[in-house]
């Protein structure tokens, strides 16, 4: 059974596995195969405290339970664990935002965890942004890449 959100937005996307549902107002609608939607970001230097990079949605999209799919690395290993918060905020509020997850790259890595409390999703309009909340004196270079789903 799929336990779809409660909830949602006009033209949210949910996506499961390969299958993916749009939300019209009323009902989920069945979707033909989902299409990729790449975010990618690089921050070249020192992940310094209170950086911050941003993307603005041009279609609806839906991200997988903890950015699943998605990658991070960086040129320097971390001497901490540095942090990269993750909110949104909506078209209609664009600098309104809440949080939605969070990646730590691993004390001596340069290895990502992501971790959401739910699969975010964005619609068009919506902006992303991360936000360094604990910097690294080391780890240098993030480069990243968020794979959702259209």
């Amino acid at each position: 059974m799929i336990d779809f959100p409660a909830g949602p937005t006009l033209n949210q996307i949910f996506t499961v596995g390969d299958a993916s549902w749009r939300w019209d107002g009323t009902k989920w609608l069945a979707q033909g195969a989902a299409l990729s939607y790449l975010v990618g970001f690089d921050i070249p230097g020192i992940l310094t405290l209170n950086a911050v990079f941003a993307h603005v949605f041009a279609a609806a999209v839906a991200f997988p339970l903890h950015f699943s799919g998605s990658q991070a690395r960086g040129s320097v290993a971390a001497a901490g664990s540095p942090v990269v918060t993750f909110s949104k905020a909506v078209a209609a509020s664009p600098l309104s935002f809440s949080n939605i997850g969070t990646m730590t790259i691993t004390a001596g890595t340069t290895n990502p965890t992501f971790i959401t409390a739910s699969p975010p999703s964005f619609a068009t309009g919506d902006t992303i942004r991360g936000l360094v909340t604990t910097g690294d004196a080391s780890f240098a270079d993030l480069y990243l890449t968020l794979a959702g789903t259209r």
